[in-house]
């Protein structure tokens, strides 16, 4: 879902965004802190498993640079 998306090309996703949208998300969906934390780690696991991404460390698989 990220390939070819302005934030994937221009390595523009952060921790930092991350939380912001998530913020959005769980306002106005009503999530509680904890699906609000359920999302958060199956979005990051996501982001490690389909594309390579740590967020944490910042780093990238070679398959993303």
């Amino acid at each position: 879902f990220l390939r070819r998306t302005t934030i994937a090309i221009s390595g523009g996703l952060s921790v930092d965004l991350v939380n912001a949208v998530l913020d959005m998300l769980a306002a106005h969906k009503g999530w509680s802190a904890s699906e609000a934390a359920t999302e958060r780690a199956t979005f990051l696991a996501l982001l490690a498993d389909r594309h390579g991404i740590d967020l944490q460390t910042h780093q990238r698989s070679a398959l993303c640079a």
